[in-house]
């Protein structure tokens, strides 16, 4: 962006700003780099336009100090804020990706195993924010972000509502981005929900590792038919009548090098038992390649 007057400028006496990355609409957000720490983060500013207006800065603080409740590997960490000559500042993860609109967009309709693999992880963001009392109230795609390794970050806390209290709200208001909101809201209905702000039940944890490398010379290669093939890797678990599957890597399509690293160092059991099968799946034929027997140890 050019003749950005924040571009180069030292922030709050350690925050030395060096290109934006993004820009919403009331904020934009900075790469930059921390001078204390060395380490680059992202601040994100709101537009000189709304710097003033007394509703919006509320809003860009209750983002601060909702996100600074929350410590989760799929919500982007918060690390400072702060208020400089005016200039409201969050100071946030550095992450490096495209929304998943964006990811939507480039890829088409996405397989029911992709749909999973991220609704996992967004639903997981939503269980921890839930725990300590915070609404996120604006879930879509545009406040999602997808890193390169398909991990998904839950962005965007502009318009969240915290619970002090174990509760149920009930909601008169239409908040939110209107395509995304539940139908009852949309109609002005009151609807309802409940909040706890109690700790997170803590679970027995059981997991499992593999370190081990499959030959696909058999489906890809000269003596094969086929110069590719598009694999996923998935947990297997339940029963036949009731089987539980959980995706572990995205689909890949591999080409050339016939030898598939698996290499796993810490996979969760999903029901709290101690035996599971590792898959790798042709995501084009859905046939299971190759199978791995998992045995699941306690962790404390």
């Amino acid at each position: 962006m050019e003749n950005d007057k924040y571009i180069g400028r030292l922030l709050g006496g350690r925050y030395e700003l060096i290109d934006v990355v993004g820009v919403g609409g009331m904020a934009v957000v900075y790469r930059a780099r921390d001078t204390i720490l060395g380490r680059y983060v992202a601040i994100k500013i709101l537009k000189e336009e709304f710097a003033k207006d007394p509703d919006i800065r509320k809003r860009f603080a209750i983002e601060s100090r909702a996100v600074a409740k929350l410590s989760h590997h799929n919500i982007v960490s918060v690390y400072d804020v702060g208020n400089e000559d005016g200039t409201d500042y969050i100071v946030m993860e550095l992450i490096e990706g495209v929304t998943l609109k964006e990811y939507l967009q480039q890829k088409g309709r996405l397989s029911w195993q992709e749909s999973i693999f991220f609704a996992e992880q967004i639903s997981s963001a939503l269980v921890h924010a839930h725990s300590r009392g915070i609404i996120h109230q604006d879930i879509k795609p545009q406040n999602v972000i997808i890193l390169r390794d398909g991990t998904a970050k839950l962005t965007d806390f502009g318009i969240a509502s915290f619970a002090t209290t174990q509760e149920t709200r009930v909601v008169q208001e239409a908040i939110g981005s209107v395509h995304y909101i539940s139908p009852e809201q949309a109609k002005g209905s009151k609807i309802d929900y409940v909040v706890s702000s109690g700790p997170e039940v803590k679970h027995q944890r059981y997991v499992a590792s593999i370190n081990q490398v499959y030959d696909l010379s058999s489906l890809i290669g000269p003596g094969a038919g086929s110069s590719s093939v598009t694999i996923q890797i998935r947990l297997h678990q339940g029963t036949a009548d009731n089987p539980h599957y959980k995706i572990l890597t995205q689909s890949t399509t591999i080409k050339g090098d016939v030898l598939l690293p698996v290499n796993f160092t810490s996979i969760e059991s999903m029901d709290g038992t101690d035996q599971g099968t590792l898959e790798i799946v042709d995501v084009n034929s859905g046939a299971v390649i190759k199978t791995y027997q998992l045995t699941f140890f306690p962790m404390d």
